[in-house]
């Protein structure tokens, strides 16, 4: 299983299939199946670039700066750019404000210094720099790769036990031993070459309490225990029972903590989710989706309709739609919506199969089609079409409410007849269907 996880974090998963079984008879993997997936992440429990750092005074604020060229023989900085490296200005959208190599040089491997000179012995043990250049839509042109020196009096050095982090705007932050110098530089190197580019250089001697703090925050860690539960049917909606879920859509999924408390659930083209015969989803029609999260006393919900639903209340005292509260009722462990609506039956008319070849002269083109109908009020567009193969293939929901509606279909095959069925849900979720033939695509 592919796992996804922060820098400097580590995490232990499992997977175990569930017994999926539709009226009591067991159903193989390619019908539909189940996943039960416990996940322990250990993880820093601060993201670095969100420490902030009292750095102190800035020792390099209006100093003296040098630029040098290792590698890049043709290109040059134009006079008086190292005064821009201290003048105080991060240039992060600002034009003109970063020291930048000449001629652009694409392909060519380019080495340089961007350097302090203080003028005196300094100590420090932390240098911020402001990397690339801001060419009116971003920062371009860091560096590839960068380490810090300082001047033994004879010949540049590299600092000792470096570590560094990455800031927001294309800035890094590395903190060493402690030493004192009257010089202080960025080496940088970009192999592929383009521009050498610095915005701002920045030192600093932050003091050892301070830095005690920050690694403090640094080392602590965060343990987070969940599960997840994914089901999905690859024969459309139906009910059928995932272990100890039933569902009667064709995706669902659910996350629990250690405690077993559901704090987030989704289902697609389904309407009820039950666990060990309770509900979390519930409603008694088919929605295209819906989504909750449990936080503290809300329920926060996803959905084109927020009516006629059940959730499991686990002491949630409201349900909330976008930025408004949903009226709802409490009873027992259950939290529902509406009930109090009344529905009107939506009606599709004029279902239209506009079919399309492939485009000619282009190789590997395929069929596709155009579908248009008209509700009587606003609904959702959605087209589902399928052919002799078993599978069944949506477009794309458009959670738009109009009445006049258009889907295009791509990636036909010009060998299939196809089957196109044009679906709409209005604001209260009223659903309608009505399918139209329509004929190998190659004709």
């Amino acid at each position: 299983m592919l796992f996804p996880t922060p820098e400097n974090a580590t995490a232990q998963v499992s997977v175990k299939a569930l017994p999926v079984t539709a009226e009591g008879a067991e159903l193989k993997p390619t019908q539909a199946a189940g996943m039960r997936i416990d996940c322990v992440l250990d993880r820093c429990a601060h993201d670095p670039a969100s420490i902030e750092t009292n750095l102190g005074k800035n020792l390099a604020a209006g100093m003296d700066a040098s630029i040098e060229i290792i590698a890049g023989e043709g290109i040059s900085f134009g006079g008086g750019a190292g005064k821009l490296l201290t003048d105080g200005k991060l240039g992060v959208t600002r034009i003109g404000a970063a020291a930048s190599s000449a001629p652009y040089t694409p392909g060519k491997p380019l080495a340089g210094r961007f350097g302090v000179d203080f003028g005196k012995p300094t100590e420090l043990n932390t240098l911020v720099a402001h990397h690339g250049t801001f060419n009116g839509s971003g920062i371009i042109y860091p560096p590839t790769e960068m380490t810090i020196q300082y001047w033994d009096g004879e010949k540049w050095q590299d600092v000792a036990n470096a570590e560094t982090t990455r800031l927001p705007d294309t800035a890094t932050s590395t903190c060493f031993d402690a030493l004192t110098t009257s010089r202080i530089c960025v080496r940088v190197e970009r192999p592929e070459g383009g521009r050498l580019a610095m915005r701002e250089i920045q030192a600093y001697q932050v003091t050892d309490e301070e830095r005690e703090r920050v690694a403090a925050l640094l080392a602590e860690r965060a343990v987070t225990t969940w599960t997840d539960y994914f089901l999905i049917s690859h024969e459309g909606p139906g009910l059928r029972k995932y272990g100890q879920f039933s569902f009667d859509g064709e995706v669902a999924f659910i996350r629990q903590d250690t405690t077993g408390k559901v704090i987030q659930a989704s289902i697609k083209s389904g309407g009820a989710l039950r666990e060990g015969g309770q509900f979390v989803i519930g409603s008694n029609m088919q929605h295209d989706y819906v989504t909750a999260v449990w936080q503290g006393e809300s329920i926060y919900i996803d959905c084109p309709a927020p009516d006629s639903l059940v959730f499991r209340a686990q002491g949630a005292r409201e349900v909330r739609h976008g930025d408004k509260a949903v009226w709802s009722a409490a009873r027992q462990d259950l939290l529902i919506l509406g009930g109090n609506v009344a529905r009107l039956g939506l009606g599709i008319h004029n279902p239209v199969v506009d079919l399309h070849p492939p485009q000619e002269g282009l190789h590997g083109a395929q069929p596709w089609a155009v579908v248009t109908w008209q509700t009587h009020r606003p609904a959702t567009t959605q087209v589902e079409f399928t052919t002799d193969d078993g599978l069944v293939r949506r477009t794309i929901l458009d959670t738009e409410l109009v009445t006049d509606h258009s889907a295009r279909v791509e990636f036909l095959r010009p060998d299939k007849d196809y089957t196109f069925t044009a679906i709409s849900a209005d604001r209260v979720g009223t659903r309608s269907q009505q399918t139209a033939k329509a004929q190998d695509a190659s004709d």
